[in-house]
């Protein structure tokens, strides 16, 4: 999916736990395998762990946006344009 000129991998996962840093970490490397400009969006239907939401919140820079199942249903009832749910900060 390209979005702003950005490529990203996008990974998503429909389970009812929630993804960990563990996860988050083999994706990270999946998308840094790719091109040095490619991006990640991993949506998780039941969020994240906050211990995965730490990890890539300080330290070095990351390329990957999480997204939960509320966020994609947002999207998809119209509230909000993927590109804007890509972009926020």
């Amino acid at each position: 999916m390209q979005i702003d000129n950005q490529t990203y991998l996008i990974e998503a996962r429909w389970r009812q736990k929630q993804v960990g840093n563990a996860d988050l970490l083999v994706f990270q490397s999946k998308v840094d395998g790719k091109s040095s400009w490619s991006r990640g969006l991993f949506i998780s239907y039941s969020g994240f762990t906050s211990d995965g939401l730490t990890a890539f919140s300080r330290g070095r820079s990351t390329s990957l946006i999480g997204m939960t199942g509320q966020d994609l249903f947002f999207i998809l009832d119209g509230s909000i344009l993927l590109d804007d749910a890509m972009t926020m900060q």
